[in-house]
């Protein structure tokens, strides 16, 4: 490479840093600043408006102690698995199913997506209407079949599943929209050869849609895990943790711990904890894709 060459690819790439520089600016200020300070703050008992002392490792070790912080993994890691069971095949079959249909299929995109762009506040309080053990909207259904009233939100062995058949409708238009657009790179071809040896539609989509929207199917598990692990407002709005802490997740303990309890320094230890685990549950996903 001549030197002007070499001279006039420096200067593009000083350009480049140059137009860059004001995003980093704003990633650094609004990502790395706070992430850094979270950590700091984490060593401390921390105080809004006295000073803070530094405390060490000492919020880390009280974390480990804490029965209720490990409750609220616990219930966190079994929201995780309902959301896999409940929320993670509708979307392939509802998207399989409009991938198929002749009319409405336009009216029906738009159907399943209103949710999604709906505020989780709004859809949690409607749910909540509709749980309602007294007037609810489902009891009231259950009651013309003669089946007695169930306390949705109020039973401890049914809160954690109703949040998350809940979650997993208001997100079920995401998925089917991505599924969708994974569909349409599915080769005809192979759907017409299938035809030819007489296959049913069952056994085409077993044995050719699947394997063939599986990168993306591996993708959406892993964003349904990291998603359910961080469920937070529909907690907060539909049950504050209750009843007798069946539905406390970690999320929701440390805002209470926080903005609650006003217990900063050990708030932020567990966020971090939180962060790890988070870390290491990617990581374990990313493996397993990779294989």
């Amino acid at each position: 490479m001549s030197k002007k060459n070499e001279y006039i690819s420096k200067k593009g790439r000083g350009i480049a840093w140059l137009f860059l520089l004001p995003a980093l600016i704003l990633f650094a200020l609004f990502q790395w600043y706070p992430m850094l300070k979270a950590i700091w703050v984490s060593f401390f008992n921390y105080s809004y408006v006295g000073k803070s002392v530094f405390i060490g490792f000492d919020n880390y070790v009280r974390a480990f102690k804490d029965p209720l912080f490990w409750i609220a993994w616990k219930n966190t890691f079994y929201a995780g698995f309902l959301a896999i069971v409940i929320g993670f095949v509708p979307p392939i079959f509802v998207a399989i199913m409009l991938n198929e249909a002749r009319k409405f299929k336009s009216f029906f995109k738009v159907a399943f997506y209103i949710p999604v762009i709906t505020s989780m506040v709004i859809i949690s309080i409607m749910w909540k209407w509709i749980y309602n053990p007294d007037y609810g909207l489902l009891n009231w259904f259950l009651s013309l079949f003669g089946f007695e009233k169930l306390g949705w939100l109020t039973d401890p062995k049914l809160s954690m599943p109703s949040i998350i058949l809940m979650a997993s409708w208001k997100a079920l238009g995401r998925g089917v929209i991505i599924y969708l657009a994974a569909l349409q790179n599915v080769p005809e071809q192979l759907y017409e050869a299938a035809e030819i040896d007489g296959a049913g539609f069952w056994h085409k989509v077993w044995h050719i849609t699947i394997p063939t929207i599986m990168p993306i199917m591996s993708i959406m598990l892993i964003l349904k895990v990291i998603g359910s692990l961080q469920i937070f407002a529909s907690v907060y709005i539909m049950t504050e943790g209750g009843p007798m802490y069946a539905t406390e997740v970690v999320a929701h303990y440390i805002y209470n711990t926080a903005f609650r309890d006003m217990d900063m320094g050990y708030a932020t230890a567990m966020a971090m904890l939180m962060f790890l685990v988070l870390m290491f549950v990617t990581y374990i996903q990313l493996k397993l894709k990779k294989s």
